[in-house]
C-alpha cells in the first residue's frame, strides 16, 4: 500500500522544521508554524497536497516528495484507489489518464455521489467498490 496523495501522520514540509523546504523558507514558514491551531495537527499534514509541489511552490526539494511522483509515474497493470475524490483531486485523475501503463482502476468510494461523478473525471475502465467493506476487512 502506497500513500502517494500523503498521510495525516505527517506534517507538510512548511510545517515541519527539519524539511528541506522549511530551512530555505524559514521566514514564511515560521510565521505559518505561529499560527497553528493546538491539537488540530491533521489540518497541517502533508495528506492534503500530496505531491502537487510545483503548482504549490515552484519546487520540488523533498526526497520523499520525488520518490512519490517517481512511484506514481511507475504504476502500471490494475491501480486500486482510496481516498482519493472527484471534487478536489483532478490533477491525479489526468495523471492516472494519461499514463499508458495503468490499463484498469478499482474505485473504492463512500457517497454514491463520488460514483457517479467519478465518469467524467477517470477515463480508465473501472471497478467500483464501498470503501466500508474495504475498511471492515482490514480489520
Amino acid at each position: 500500500m502506497c500513500h502517494l496523495h500523503g498521510e495525516f501522520g505527517k506534517l507538510s514540509s512548511e510545517y515541519n522544521v527539519t524539511s528541506l523546504y522549511y530551512a530555505t523558507h524559514k521566514t514564511e514558514c515560521d510565521v505559518l508554524i505561529s499560527k497553528k491551531i493546538p491539537n488540530m495537527e491533521h489540518i497541517y499534514s502533508d495528506a492534503i497536497m500530496s505531491w502537487s509541489w510545483l503548482e504549490k511552490y515552484g519546487e520540488m526539494i523533498e526526497p520523499d516528495t520525488k520518490n512519490k511522483e517517481n512511484l506514481f509515474k511507475s504504476i502500471s497493470g490494475q491501480l486500486e484507489i482510496v481516498g482519493l475524490a472527484p471534487a478536489n483531486d483532478e490533477h491525479l485523475f489526468l495523471l492516472i489518464n494519461t499514463n499508458p501503463k495503468i490499463k484498469s482502476v478499482i474505485y473504492y468510494y463512500l457517497k454514491d455521489e463520488d460514483r457517479i461523478e467519478l465518469p467524467y473525471h477517470l477515463k480508465k475502465p473501472v471497478t467500483y467498490k464501498k470503501v466500508t467493506k474495504f475498511w471492515n476487512s482490514m480489520k
